[in-house]
């Protein structure tokens, strides 16, 4: 697999010492001089909060009653075009997981996790 490669490569590179993240990224960009990675940084504005969206998944529990199928008997789910479906065995069918509807109007975009870096002062 092409992610194995990447892996694979990039464990080579990560060798003793690092000493910042900045040492993660220039070694990324070592690894293949002649076709280097894409390193994007991340900031602030990356990580979203999902937790207020309407139309989140309370749970993916399929059934409802006692003795019906739980979330440990799911063996694959799949998103569809905007609708997520699941199996219990491998060779049945895909089913729509069942969800109380939220009538939205309009999509809500999530909000920004965090507005400012986390301190991670470890003296406290």
């Amino acid at each position: 697999m092409e992610v194995d490669s990447v892996h694979s490569t990039l464990e080579k590179k990560f060798k003793a010492p690092i000493f910042t993240p900045m040492d993660y990224v220039s070694r990324m960009r070592q690894c293949r001089p002649s076709q280097p990675y894409v390193v994007h940084y991340l900031d602030l504005n990356f990580s979203k909060n999902y937790e207020e969206v309407p139309g989140n998944f309370t749970t993916i529990r399929p059934g409802r009653r006692f003795g019906d199928a739980t979330v440990n008997d799911i063996r694959g789910i799949l998103y569809v075009n905007g609708e997520v479906q699941y199996k219990v065995r491998h060779s049945y069918e895909w089913e729509a997981l069942p969800q109380r509807t939220i009538n939205s109007r309009e999509p809500v975009a999530p909000a920004r996790l965090y507005n400012s870096p986390i301190n991670n002062d470890v003296t406290k």
